[in-house]
């Protein structure tokens, strides 16, 4: 799904890449996000990542719900694979995942704001199973932050985090908004973005949308299809929330010139609460 994700980064960029601490209103709104997908993986890989942790009984009865609510095969939620375990965090054992953030460079203004925008997905609920703690050193943390103006808005998605060298960054903040910071920690929690969803209303002026990213951004046909156009298949819908969600963090504006039934979207600010819904199924909640 988008909010969604599979064993790739998240790379994001804002056409404007001046690096600035401000407020939403002055954010840019020609937000560009690429997501490389790769193939999907195996189901060894996905069947492994969800059991973790689960008794037999209730194996089969997510599997059941799954497919009678959100009409998706054995194991269609093949995100889940990238979803953090509690082992991999701070605190194993505990019954929660912790994960460290550490900051490898940035002001203390930017550095706080990343702080107390983080913690806004930390609710509705999700606390119960995640918690971030910051300022551990990088060799522990398991979200590194860089702020290089020049390295665009990316994350790695979810526990691919852990494929990076120890010491290199995981996520990029060109632009430290609320957007953008927002945005930018649902990749690192494990969600895709909004308008690959396979269940979306958008029908792409794919002429259109294609012209404008070579000229604006320099990208081949391919990668505009690769990281616009294509959708994810049922697969991939998120168990906790698989149907389009036009609040979603994760959903970035689309201009209406870009489709041909007229649908566009406004620049979200928010994590909605189906957001969260959706983290609430990946993590069990």
């Amino acid at each position: 799904m988008k909010r969604r994700h599979f064993l790739t980064g998240a790379a994001c960029a804002l056409c404007s890449a001046a690096l600035t601490v401000h407020s939403t209103a002055a954010e840019d709104e020609d937000f560009i996000c690429s997501s490389v997908e790769p193939p999907q993986q195996s189901f060894e890989v996905d069947f492994y990542a969800w059991t973790e942790g689960r008794t037999p009984e209730s194996i089969n009865d997510a599997i059941a719900a799954a497919k009678t609510n959100f009409k998706l095969n054995d194991y269609g939620t093949a995100f889940l694979a990238d979803r953090w375990r509690e082992m991999d965090g701070l605190t194993p054992n505990s019954g929660v995942i912790t994960l460290g953030i550490a900051f490898l460079s940035g002001s203390a203004p930017q550095q706080d704001l990343v702080r107390n925008l983080a913690v806004e997905w930390l609710e509705g609920g999700v606390e119960q199973r995640i918690a971030f703690r910051f300022d551990v050193p990088p060799s522990k943390a398991q979200i590194r932050i860089s702020f290089n103006p020049d390295g665009g808005n990316n994350s790695l998605v979810g526990r691919q985090a852990l494929l990076s060298p120890v010491l290199n960054r995981t996520m990029n903040l060109a632009q430290v908004t609320r957007r953008v910071t927002l945005h930018e920690f649902g990749h690192a929690l494990g969600l895709k973005h909004e308008h690959m969803n396979v269940h979306g209303p958008i029908v792409w002026d794919e002429k259109k949308v294609i012209s404008e990213m070579r000229e604006t951004q320099g990208w081949s046909s391919a990668t505009t299809r690769r990281n616009i156009l294509q959708k994810l298949s049922n697969d991939a819908s998120c168990v906790g929330d698989p149907g389009f969600n036009p609040q979603s963090i994760m959903l970035y504006p689309i201009p209406k010139r870009w489709t041909l039934n007229g649908f566009s979207s406004r620049l979200n600010t928010n994590i909605s609460d189906r957001d969260r819904q959706c983290l609430r199924g990946v993590y069990s909640i």
